[in-house]
């Protein structure tokens, strides 16, 4: 995914762009039912979703 983004970023369009944009934004979901159901600071809350966000990227704990 990062080396679409960066592909991306530059310039470069693929048939591919659509769907990677439509996953992204996805994401969206996890990053709200975080911020929703835990504490902030507790990296035990929701493991799976915040590994799902460190994926992208997006780092969780400060939240």
């Amino acid at each position: 995914w990062f080396q679409w983004y960066c592909r991306y970023f530059m310039g470069r369009r693929c048939p591919d762009d659509e769907r990677q944009i439509r996953r992204w934004k996805a994401m969206k979901r996890h990053i709200i039912q975080v911020r929703r159901n835990c504490v902030s600071g507790d990296i035990r809350c929701r493991p799976r979703q915040r590994q799902a966000l460190l994926q992208w990227a997006y780092d969780s704990r400060i939240m």
